[in-house]
């Protein structure tokens, strides 16, 4: 299954949470009890900007409803300090990283702050 294109817009210094629910090929939610997932952000240089894991808890996985949420908190949207860079989600199902597969991949657009506490 080809990855998802979706853009994404990030105000720094807000929290934001983007959904997906990957489906079979019937429609149906795709069961993802087991799997583990891995995002990158990385500005136009290559350089990381941001990592959200199934294992930091900043990727969620729904099992069986076969959502994944992903979380930017505001503590870390506030220190991010580029403007544009691209991302990819990945997904390992419980076969081993064989098997990972790519469910979104994107650009991700900064929002600067305005009103800082």
């Amino acid at each position: 299954m080809p990855a998802i294109l979706k853009n994404l817009n990030i105000e720094m210094g807000g929290m934001k949470r983007v959904r997906f629910t990957p489906r079979t090929a019937g429609g149906v939610p795709l069961d993802l009890s087991g799997y583990k997932a891995r995002m990158q952000i990385r500005d136009e240089a290559g350089m990381l900007v941001d990592e959200l894991t199934s294992d930091n808890g900043r990727i969620i996985l729904g099992g069986p409803a076969g959502t994944v949420e992903i979380a930017f908190p505001a503590t870390v949207t506030a220190t991010v300090t580029v403007l544009r860079a691209s991302y990819d989600l990945e997904l390992e199902p419980p076969a081993g990283p064989e098997e990972t597969w790519k469910l979104a991949r994107g650009s991700v657009r900064y929002l600067p702050e305005v009103t800082h506490g």
